[in-house]
């Protein structure tokens, strides 16, 4: 893995932790997980351009005309979805939103480890970092509070 990315485990995981937490249908659940790892589309190799139809190519061309943690990374992405969503009917609500909450976790992790994310970049370079270190102790950590707070939602949400 890049050691500058937080590792693809912990966005899966926290977008199923949101996405349990606000959707109890399978459908939603899973494009929250999509929607968290698709801002590494700007980076040939990541798990999301293996994974997508034509993720290699749009990966390709994405990596060419952005850098890693740049656009992809800012918060224009989520808000070109937001209003997408409220000013036509390209993408319904019900795929948007789980989309958008999904890639805001994304950039909730980015923005917790070293490397940070610039949340308004091109247009201002403001940069928000935190101190985990991806693939270290406190980014495992987290993966098993994760697992931990997901296994007890989805046991109190769907067996209890």
């Amino acid at each position: 893995y890049d050691s500058n990315c937080m590792k693809v485990t912990t966005h899966a995981l926290a977008g199923l932790v949101a996405g349990i937490v606000f959707y109890s249908s399978p459908i939603p659940i899973l494009l929250v997980v999509v929607g968290a790892l698709f801002p590494d589309i700007d980076k040939v190799g990541s798990t999301i351009s293996k994974r997508l139809p034509f993720g290699r190519s749009i990966s390709t061309v994405v990596e060419l005309s952005f850098t890693h943690r740049g656009f992809f990374h800012s918060l224009w992405i989520p808000a070109l979805l937001f209003v997408t969503t409220h000013t036509t009917s390209y993408f319904p609500q019900p795929t948007s939103y789980p989309l958008l909450l999904g890639y805001c976790s994304h950039l909730v992790l980015d923005a917790c480890t070293l490397s940070g994310i610039r949340p308004l970049y091109p247009f201002n370079m403001f940069h928000v970092k935190g101190n985990i270190k991806t693939g270290g102790w406190k980014e495992n950590f987290f993966v098993v509070v994760l697992l931990a707070i997901s296994l007890v939602i989805i046991v109190k949400k769907f067996f209890w």
